[in-house]
């Protein structure tokens, strides 16, 4: 409400301490307070939170009338957490009582006659005209006042009157009665008998309020009240209970130079900061923790005269003595001219970087460790105006390319000229804010303002709109989304009032709720559908535990620096973390696939990671690194002792790669590689010498990419795009097994929101449809129905899916068929049956990454670097899989008996299109449906769509989760989730928001 509240910090308090309080929404209030020394300083941070006080609250009416005049006031079982507040209401009277005032008028010897026409209030008297004839011709009248009334129109309690003129011979009385409910004056209360306390001298009709004491506990609360009438009023009784807020402490202390020499954290874990004699404590040398039984020191040392470190030696070499140290240089303006790294293990000297400043000229050298380098121009400004890429060695290197920028008088950037020369032209209104960015082809997106309503309207080179609405703090409070022609798709998101937001309401109006019950983040999410996922942090904001739709928990535990070191699941099943003293993980005791089964890591004096183990049983599976001191990767060694070995150019592209033989009979893998000034890929040539070629638009889009054996097209893919870079046709060569040629034009197209909304060939040709949210509603004839959380839970061919409280599929029907989906805890695969047969077991690391698959009474182990799938190996053989520039690159197999390399020819989107034997055979050939269905298929290749591993079911593993190419969506929710500015994304289930053609999604993760 923005309103004050009064502070009830007592004066004394405020002499120490300095706080604020907000107030986080209608539950929760937040209060910090800091603690300063006789100094100044301050010594501890103090950071409350909790309920904004429960309040219980108790009522009645007290009326004499009818004795209702002690009540029950029952605190049992509540811990009251301070005064109370109550709260009296005057009430008029059951009764009606009377005011009577009476007036003679004597007139001997004929009788008054009383004018009652000419009566009327006076204030407080009522004013009654008379007439009165004693004698013949003698007439004499008069008014007489009749009162004082204390009730009478206009006061309180007053309802009204009548009047009474009496008859009488020689007089006559004129009486006046007003009728009044009482309301009651003074007030008293007591509790169990107590003395009374006034709650004030004259209620009246008004309300009163008063602090009052109160405990634990059963009570009766007696009332009295001061007047001679049976009086009423309403109490309420406010009474705070079980008030206990999560308090937070961080604490300080100084040297007496004012130096803070140790921070403790609200879970007591403690940094120590050293400042050394030799720089008169003026400078922080040491920063030091401990964990568990291992203190974790970094030091520094300091150009004594200037401040700027010189030195900074990580806790690995701190604990050793030497090593892992970095040292600094400086020019006289401060600015770092050389960074020396440490000294590697056969190196004789240290590697470094250096950053060469030519003020003269305005320019800014930065050289890498090999000596290749960039230029950085600039004007009198300061704005960067150039970047120059050279290449060679500094000194003696050749200009290879650049990108420039121009600006406008207000500093904003008004064009950039890539390095392939094309120019994108940016426009800007007078506040500076971009209007319009025109890209090199001329297309164009728009942007505008109307700050009076909040709105922001972007328009796609298309001429579809997204607009955005915000309220007058800035926070997005609804997107429209045109999907067709002014026909939009409204999301709409409310906050609290620290801005934090509690609810969004999706363009199918279903709604979303956020809790804050924590100062750390969200503590429950409610689905539209009621399920809902609770969180809960330690004093220092780390998620501890996860309790999913499910009723499942997963624990979180971390250790005083707060790296995660346990993972513990609702099964008891744990994933543990070790780390060395510079925070790189050392082991993964994960488990998987069997009791005991772990990961080691090794690290160089870079931190760069040298060796990998996975211990499987008694099984090892290790893959080694190796690096140039320029942190390319140079040799990768797999399991099976095969070697890698990489090539680079002077600005850090690949130009080779192969596999070691002997050194001199070495297997090449990728050679002539080319590039285009803008870095992307042009050429290179397979080891079984057919050649690739791509070509590229202005707009970095791909145009064509080719694959011939000297004149003889392997496969031929010629691509055309909306200006909203949307494919519109993809013409299709490729040569199948048979070496027959086969040539197909695809057609797409495509709603307001780049939704594929149709696609043909002379194979075939689909329509699709969705809702605002974009759920898939139809395919050609086939209708998808959708629930209020996104879940597909039937098509009109009788296919069914359940799903469980966590978004998981758990059955799908078709027919007499019926399939059945396991999820772990982790809400990760690990079985799908078919009318009870088992199509499949997965088992995962404690990275989540799938490293045991069995089908067909086979099982297969994998081997990761990063998300790439190294080595395979099963009970028929191993694999091995070789990456380039474009993802996988080649394959070397044992299983059934081969020996041969074959090659990788993919689509712009990853997808296997052809594959090569070491001969230049085709022995795979593969056509997709635009969701990734396979249209025709030759060989027995399993990497496919986008290159992700299709299973024995027909689902993609994608990383995350499962990818179900007939309907076109995931099997299960993205755990991320998507983004508050583009609410297509925030369907979890859909694929690339429904463009499968010009997105992917490398890990199940990204929505688009």
């Amino acid at each position: 409400t923005n309103a004050f509240s009064n502070c009830t910090v007592s004066s004394s308090i405020h002499t120490v301490l300095l706080g604020v309080a907000e107030k986080q929404d209608a539950a929760y209030v937040r209060e910090v307070y800091i603690t300063y020394d006789s100094e100044a300083h301050p010594t501890q941070s103090e950071n409350a939170f909790g309920n904004a006080t429960t309040w219980l609250t108790f009522s009645g009416t007290f009326n004499e009338k009818t004795g209702d005049t002690s009540f029950p006031i029952d605190l049992t079982g509540h811990t009251v957490a301070g005064n109370g507040v109550l709260q009296i209401t005057g009430l008029p009277s059951d009764d009606t009582y009377q005011e009577s005032h009476s007036t003679n008028c004597y007139c001997y010897p004929k009788p008054c006659v009383w004018l009652s026409s000419g009566s009327n209030w006076q204030t407080n008297y009522y004013r009654v005209h008379w007439q009165c004839m004693p004698y013949p011709g003698e007439l004499e009248e008069g008014y007489t006042s009749i009162g004082p009334f204390t009730h009478y129109p206009g006061t309180l309690g007053y309802q009204n009157y009548t009047t009474t003129p009496g008859l009488g011979q020689s007089s006559q009385t004129f009486t006046v009665k007003t009728n009044w409910k009482a309301y009651p004056a003074q007030v008293k209360y007591n509790f169990d008998n107590s003395d009374w306390v006034v709650v004030t001298s004259d209620l009246k009709n008004t309300t009163a309020n008063i602090t009052v004491p109160i405990t634990d506990g059963s009570h009766t609360l007696y009332f009295t009240e001061s007047s001679s009438q049976k009086t009423k009023f309403s109490w309420y009784l406010y009474v705070p209970v079980d008030n206990s807020p999560d308090t937070y402490t961080t604490s300080m202390q100084y040297d007496t130079y004012g130096n803070i020499t140790s921070i403790t954290d609200a879970k007591s874990n403690t940094v120590s900061l050293t400042y050394s004699s030799d720089y008169s404590y003026a400078y922080l040398t040491e920063i030091s923790y401990t964990v568990g039984q291992d203190t974790i020191t970094t030091k520094a040392t300091y150009d004594s005269n200037r401040g700027w470190i010189t030195l900074i030696q990580q806790p690995k070499g701190v604990a050793a003595g030497s090593g892992y140290d970095y040292l600094y240089t400086y020019d006289l303006l401060g600015r770092v001219t050389k960074e020396e790294f440490p000294l590697l293990s056969g190196q004789s000297q240290r590697s470094y970087t250096e950053a060469v400043y030519d003020d003269t000229n305005r320019t800014v050298t930065i050289i890498d460790q090999l000596r290749h380098y960039v230029v950085s121009q600039y004007d009198k400004l300061g704005r960067l105006t150039d970047m120059k890429w050279y290449t060679g060695t500094y000194g003696s290197g050749t200009l290879y390319t650049t990108i420039s920028y121009t600006y406008r008088y207000d500093d904003r950037v008004s064009t950039v000229t890539d390095q392939g020369n094309d120019t994108y032209t940016l426009a800007c209104d007078f506040l500076g804010r971009y209007t319009q960015i025109q890209y090199p082809d001329s297309s164009s997106i728009s942007c505008s303002y109307d700050d009076t309503n909040g709105k922001v309207t972007l328009t796609n080179e298309r001429g579809y709109d997204r607009i955005l609405w915000h309220d007058w703090l800035g926070q997005l409070t609804k997107v429209e989304e045109e999907y067709a022609t002014d026909l939009f798709a409204v999301t709409t998101y409310l906050y609290n009032e620290i801005g934090l937001l509690t609810s969004f309401t999706d363009a199918e109006n279903h709604t979303t709720n956020y809790t804050y019950a924590s100062p750390f983040g969200i503590t429950e999410v409610t689905y539209p559908d009621s399920t809902y996922q609770e969180y809960e942090y330690d004093n220092v904001g780390n998620i501890t535990s996860v309790t999913d739709a499910n009723g499942n928990e997963t624990v979180f535990t971390y250790d005083a620096i707060y790296r995660l070191t346990q993972v513990q699941y609702q099964d008891s099943s744990t994933v543990s973390f070790i780390y060395d003293l510079n925070s790189n993980r050392t082991k993964m005791e994960d488990d998987a696939p069997n009791s005991g089964d772990y990961i080691e890591y090794t690290y160089d004096y870079w931190n760069r990671l040298t060796m990998k183990t996975r211990h499987i049983s008694t099984s090892t599976y290790t893959v080694s690194y190796q690096y140039d001191t320029a942190n390319r990767l140079t040799q990768l060694t797999y399991p099976d002792g095969m070697q890698i070995l990489y090539s680079y150019d002077d600005l850090n592209r690949i130009t080779e790669i192969k596999r070691y033989v002997d050194g001199s009979n070495d297997e090449i893998l990728m050679d002539s590689v080319q590039y285009n000034a803008e870095n992307q890929l042009i050429q290179f040539d397979y080891g079984n010498d057919l050649q690739a070629t791509f070509s590229y638009d202005s707009r970095d889009r791909l145009l064509t990419a080719d694959v011939k054996d000297g004149e003889t097209s392997f496969l031929d893919l010629d691509y055309s795009y909306d200006s909203s870079c949307n494919i519109t046709q993809l013409i299709n060569g490729w040569r199948d097994t048979n070496s027959t040629w086969h040539s197909d034009t695809e057609s797409y197209s495509y709603d307001g929101l780049d939704r594929l909304t149709s696609a043909s060939c002379t194979s075939w040709s689909h329509t699709y449809s969705y809702d605002k949210m974009g759920n898939r509603t139809a395919k050609d004839s086939v209708t998808y129905t959708v629930n209020i959380v996104n879940e597909v839970t039937a098509l009109s061919d009788s296919t069914t899916f359940t799903y469980d409280a966590n978004g998981n599929r758990t059955q799908k029907t078709k027919g007499s068929d019926t399939w059945v989906y396991t999820h772990d805890y982790a809400n990760r695969l690990t079985k799908v049956e078919k009318n009870s047969a088992t199509l499949g077991e997965y088992v995962y690391d404690g990275e989540g990454r799938r490293i045991q698959v069995t089908e067909n009474g086979t099982t297969t182990t994998y081997i990761y670097s990063g998300l790439n799938v190294l080595y395979e190996e099963n009970s028929t053989g191993t694999a091995t899989y070789i990456y380039g520039p474009r993802g996988r690159l080649a394959k070397r197999t044992t299983i059934n008996q081969e020996s041969n390399t074959f090659y990788y020819h993919s689509d712009h989107l990853g997808s296997t299109r052809l594959v090569t034997d070491d001969s230049g055979n085709i022995v795979s050939a593969v056509t997709y449906r635009p969701f990734g269905e396979v249209y025709s298929e030759e060989g027995s290749e399993d990497y496919l769509f986008n290159g992700k591993e299709r299973d024995a079911t027909g689902l993609y593993y994608y990383g995350a989760r499962y990818y179900d190419p007939e309907i076109g969506r995931f099997i299960t929710r993205d755990p991320l989730g998507g983004v508050t500015l583009k609410p297509q994304s925030l369907n979890r289930y859909t694929y690339c928001v429904n463009n499968p053609l010009k997105y992917v999604d490398p890990t199940g993760l990204s929505p688009g």
